[in-house]
């Protein structure tokens, strides 16, 4: 699913500055879209787990399509869809 050497920095703002970013981390979680990493020293001083997720291409391309289908469910209901061309003129309805 994804490789080790792949490990993110910890981004959050209670880790010490001067440990290293990658070494605490862990996963937390593993699914075929995404995994959940989770840094053990961030976790440890702000008594409450640190996460983050990183989405894998698998889960980019699906979030993608689902936005796309969102968006034309919108654009349909608002009428900002493809309007017909008829020649060089576009044809509108009169309200």
């Amino acid at each position: 699913m994804f490789s080790e050497d792949k490990v993110p920095a910890c981004r959050c703002t209670a880790h010490p500055p001067h440990e290293d970013k990658k070494k605490y981390m862990y996963v937390a979680k593993e699914e075929s879209d995404y995994v959940v990493w989770c840094c053990k020293r961030c976790t440890e001083i702000s008594k409450v787990p640190t996460i983050q997720v990183s989405y894998l291409p698998k889960g980019v391309a699906k979030a993608a399509f689902h936005n796309a289908e969102y968006t034309r469910e919108k654009n349909a209901i608002l009428g900002r869809g493809r309007k017909p061309k008829v020649g060089n003129l576009t044809v509108r309805e009169d309200k």
